[in-house]
């Protein structure tokens, strides 16, 4: 059985999921394991503080239709975490979801990286759960998946939708991570807590 742990990292989009997810394998790389991030939002910014820069998606290369090789989808960023892009269709235009599914299934044509590593991290926008977002759980992609949330109303409506999800895809929730924007007149701690034993969870992370 593969010790590969491959996490999610659901939230509204402006919540922190980039930077959570970049600092958590940066702390992990520091720590000896191999990581990989996928960043899955269209904006395509998820792994640019581990790179410096933004990278190609590997979306665009594929619709390009040239031939497609390991180096050209796969960037090596700080303490050697590997990066990739899934990009994807803007609103409106396409299921982002979808591309996701797509996407890992050439990146695994092309290179074994994602054997080669201790740790996937999934960076999830999940301002709308649809089917779409669903698929890299009911693919297997997914075993473990994290809600960033603060103690702002917004961000919670969000971070519960996702819970629903997740609970209508027999997916456990694994915790959940408070960003903090000073809300809520110093409670947004407090908030945070209430809210992770109301989805059964546990606040991970303030």
């Amino acid at each position: 059985m593969s010790s590969i742990k491959h996490v999610a990292i659901y939230g509204k989009g402006g919540i922190g999921k980039s930077c959570t997810a970049s600092n958590i394998a940066a702390a992990c790389a520091e720590e000896g394991h191999r990581v990989l991030v996928v960043g899955c939002d269209p904006k395509s910014d998820s792994s640019i503080t581990l790179v410096g820069r933004r990278i190609p998606t590997m979306m665009d290369l594929i619709l390009d239709g040239r031939e497609i090789k390991e180096e050209d989808v796969v960037f090596e960023g700080y303490r050697g975490v590997k990066c990739i892009e899934v990009g994807g269709p803007e609103p409106g235009v396409g299921c982002a979801g979808r591309g996701i599914i797509v996407a890992i299934d050439f990146l695994r044509k092309v290179s074994r990286v994602l054997e080669e590593v201790d740790l996937v991290l999934y960076d999830v926008p999940g301002d709308i759960v649809c089917g779409g977002f669903s698929a890299p759980i009911r693919k297997g992609l997914v075993s473990q998946a994290y809600i960033i949330t603060s103690g702002e109303y917004m961000p919670l409506y969000a971070a519960n939708n996702i819970s629903k999800g997740l609970l209508r895809l027999n997916t456990p929730l694994s915790g959940v991570i408070c960003n903090s924007r000073e809300a809520a007149a110093g409670r947004e701690k407090e908030i945070a807590e209430r809210f992770a034993e109301e989805l059964n969870s546990r606040l991970v992370a303030f």
